[in-house]
């Protein structure tokens, strides 16, 4: 073995002789580890602040997209709504159409079994056979009210039935004036 070193008592201990070296080094760790945390600290706290910034563009970006959403569903109720108010229109006007259209075809079922009315229908349907398929053309009464034209095989029928249908077409754009706002 070796045998341990002796000291002098000019000699200064070594802890005493490493001691400033010792205080430096700790001084400049503890700088060193305060530079770290702050800069941790800072990298935190920029970091949680890029989260809540992140937060509140995600949040921001949602209510536009739910906004837009519920403006899609907004539109889509509203145009339902409008067809089915347009649907209900539509069903009451083809309603009052075809009653109208049967009390029409009703008076001429009337005035056809009337002999006076009768006579005067028969003359103006005899007047539109003539204007359709010439004044030659024959003309003869249809059992179920009206008259039929024939002229070289040709038939044009002239039933009560189609007058009633003119008569409405005619009252057309009087009945759209009725069913407008």
């Amino acid at each position: 073995m070796t045998p341990a070193p002796t000291r002098t008592p000019a000699q200064p201990p070594v802890d005493e002789a490493l001691a400033p070296l010792r205080d430096y080094l700790m001084a400049t760790a503890e700088q060193e580890s305060e530079q770290v945390l702050t800069s941790a600290d800072q990298r935190a706290e920029n970091t949680v602040q890029a989260a809540r910034a992140q937060a509140d563009l995600l949040r921001a970006q949602a209510r536009d997209e739910g906004e837009r959403d519920a403006q899609v569903v907004r539109r889509d109720q509203s145009a339902r709504a409008r067809r089915r108010a347009r649907g209900v229109v539509l069903a009451a006007q083809s309603t009052a159409l075809a009653r109208l259209r049967l009390a029409v075809s009703e008076r001429l079922g009337q005035a056809w079994d009337d002999p006076p009315r009768r006579a005067v229908l028969l003359a103006r349907l005899t007047d539109l056979a003539h204007a359709e398929l010439g004044a030659d053309c024959d003309v003869v009464e249809h059992p179920q009210g009206g008259v039929i034209a024939i002229r070289d095989g040709t038939r044009v029928p002239f039933l009560l039935g189609d007058l009633a249908d003119d008569v409405i077409d005619d009252l057309a754009g009087a009945l759209e004036r009725l069913w407008s706002p």
